[in-house]
């Protein structure tokens, strides 16, 4: 008699946002896993008690932290600042505390704001956090809690998320071209458009990989700017809407973003590059025709 395989018990968190959904979607498809997935309704990060309670219920094999305050801007705005430093700072070093008492391996998304974007080179997963806005400093914050609290983890930088789960960049730009004959897109903000789907295959492939605990930098590969990648994105969409360059100073911010935030990518297999990534994205979310 064939022993049933034990199944590895993977707890995602932040289950309903862009990455969340496609972790869920490529997770899902193997049947080596089984799967508990948390929004902030069912599973808030900040509260210790919380997570302690479903960990040490679930006893994971795997945590990926997908959970974030993501609005940059309303970061900046002193009702949101709590909010957003518990959840980006403090859920991290919550997660990571159960991670340690559990045994489980823990996987934390991270950003290319925790660097001021003022190295023209791009940034190594060795370069020194330097992050310039609150949302950057909050997420910056994430990555010291859960390095205090726990041995067994990966630290997974990306950056420019979209994907078919949610509003986004490629999604909101698509939309104000077919209704405007001209945009006008900052061409002094670079960095590497990542399509959530390819993400969630390369975390995939990094925990079931022998690679060692660490920081790691996922993110499509081709640098661009917002203005480049807006022209690609309605290239090729076939519409034809013009697009000018601006510099960020005509669109000021609440939030500072930094100028080239391009991660660089030295401990992993490389990702494809984003313009390929684009155009499955673009397949991705086309709707689907009925049969007759």
């Amino acid at each position: 008699m064939v022993e049933k395989k034990e199944k590895i018990k993977l707890v995602i968190t932040g289950a309903k946002g862009m990455l969340g959904y496609d972790l869920r979607r490529v997770f899902g498809a193997d049947k080596n896993y089984k799967i508990f997935a948390f929004d902030k309704d069912t599973l808030d990060v900040a509260n210790l008690q919380q997570v302690k309670q479903k960990i040490e219920d679930i006893k994971p094999d795997i945590i990926i932290n997908a959970a974030a305050f993501t609005a940059v801007d309303d970061c900046e705005k002193k009702k949101y600042h709590k909010k957003c430093l518990e959840i980006n700072g403090k859920g991290p070093g919550n997660l990571a505390k159960m991670a340690k008492k559990t045994g489980a391996v823990l996987v934390h998304v991270s950003t290319d704001y925790v660097f001021d974007g003022n190295n023209q080179k791009g940034y190594s997963e060795r370069a020194r956090l330097k992050p310039v806005s609150r949302y950057g400093k909050s997420k910056a914050k994430g990555e010291i809690e859960l390095k205090k609290n726990c041995n067994k983890f990966f630290i997974v930088r990306t950056s420019w998320l979209y994907g078919k789960n949610g509003d986004n960049f490629v999604k909101t730009i698509t939309g104000y071209a077919k209704k405007m004959p001209e945009l006008k897109v900052v061409n002094d903000q670079r960095g590497k458009p990542t399509w959530t789907y390819d993400l969630a295959l390369h975390l995939k492939k990094l925990v079931e990989s022998r690679k060692p605990f660490g920081v790691y930098h996922f993110a499509n590969e081709g640098e661009t700017t917002w203005y480049d990648f807006t022209k690609e994105i309605l290239r090729q969409q076939k519409i034809k809407t013009s697009v000018k360059p601006c510099a960020t100073e005509e669109f000021p911010r609440p939030a500072k973003r930094p100028q080239n935030s391009s991660l660089l990518n030295t401990k992993f297999t490389r990702m494809q590059h984003w313009k390929k990534a684009l155009s499955q994205y673009l397949i991705d979310v086309k709707p689907k025709k009925k049969k007759a």
